[in-house]
């Protein structure tokens, strides 16, 4: 079982509240001078996430965009709306991961990731839908599993065309042919994605933990792609986790953790919550979708927000 390896990002409430930091590739270059640690006991008492988070720091999570780069740009917009009407010192954008395939426009989503992450603190996380696409330009056999995952909409986002039929030779002058298609600042993006990033008493993940095991010890497997133990259990995990993957039709909340995915390439609804001391509210946008099931162009503006707190209960440690 391969075990995370310098990859975690955990940062106590200390770190969280004091970070000036306003770009992934500085966060990344801090990370690697530091040693991942371990999560302190879980307490046994009560607690509320909310009261972990510092007073001028405002979190937005964005569940798994899959391509749909006009709904992220909702959020964009949303997220600095909020901005001007309520300013904070620090705000700091979560992509749950799974930012590509499936939907029509990965090259553009992760294009305006790394343009957005130039002016703001923008943490992206690694879903395992970010993981095939490395892994086939590394293994290029894994190109007939990729596809049935919705791979071939990120190659085509690309100007890639996958040679048919999909035999050993084909295959291999593909993922040639997408090492050259792909910006080499969007293939160093993807290789840098963090699995995991912890401000106070949250947890930002794509899949979930596997119950019982600390965060340093989760299996880079679990944190892309585990749903049971996870979503069936009602304990506590040591942090209250916010995560994508699992589809559901409207925001999940839980006592011990909040599914922020639903489904945005085939429903037209990309959500995410916005985190604060005092509040956690949901933004959803809703957009009709095309016969074809691709998300039919852009014609109304964000989502309305909604307070999450009447939902919100604590879960004891």
């Amino acid at each position: 079982m391969h075990r995370i390896d310098g990859i975690v990002i955990m940062l106590p409430k200390a770190w969280c509240s004091s970070m000036l930091m306003n770009s992934q590739d500085v966060m990344m270059r801090w990370f690697r001078r530091r040693k991942v640690g371990r999560l302190p006991a879980i307490d046994t008492a009560p607690f509320d996430p909310r009261e972990t988070v510092p007073e001028d720091v405002r979190l937005h999570a964005i569940g798994d965009v899959h391509g749909c780069a006009f709904l992220l740009d909702r959020h964009h917009a949303s997220i600095d709306a909020m901005q001007r009407a309520e300013p904070k010192a620090r705000v700091v954008e979560i992509l749950l991961g799974d930012m590509i395939d499936r939907g029509p426009d990965s090259k553009a989503v992760i294009s305006r990731l790394i343009e957005r992450s130039r002016h703001r603190f923008v943490i992206a996380l690694r879903g395992n839908h970010e993981a095939m696409l490395m892994r086939f330009l590394n293994e290029p056999e894994t190109l007939k599993e990729w596809i049935r995952y919705g791979g071939l909409e990120t190659l085509r986002s690309y100007g890639v065309k996958p040679g048919l039929p999909l035999e050993p030779g084909n295959m291999v002058r593909t993922a040639q042919e997408a090492m050259e298609a792909i910006p080499s600042e969007h293939i160093s993006f993807l290789r840098n994605l963090p699995l995991a990033w912890t401000c106070g008493g949250f947890t930002f993940v794509h899949a979930g933990l596997r119950p019982d095991v600390p965060l340093a010890e989760q299996a880079e497997r679990d944190l892309m792609e585990i749903r049971e133990p996870f979503l069936s259990h009602s304990g506590s995990f040591g942090t209250f986790v916010i995560h994508g993957h699992t589809p559901v039709k409207s925001i999940d909340v839980r006592p011990n953790r909040i599914n922020v995915d639903t489904g945005a390439f085939a429903t037209g609804n990309l959500s995410s919550i916005v985190i604060e001391r005092t509040r956690i509210m949901a933004i959803s946008t809703t957009e009709p979708l095309q016969a074809t099931g691709a998300a039919a162009a852009p014609t109304a503006a964000c989502g309305a927000a909604g307070a999450l707190d009447g939902q919100f209960t604590v879960q004891a440690s």
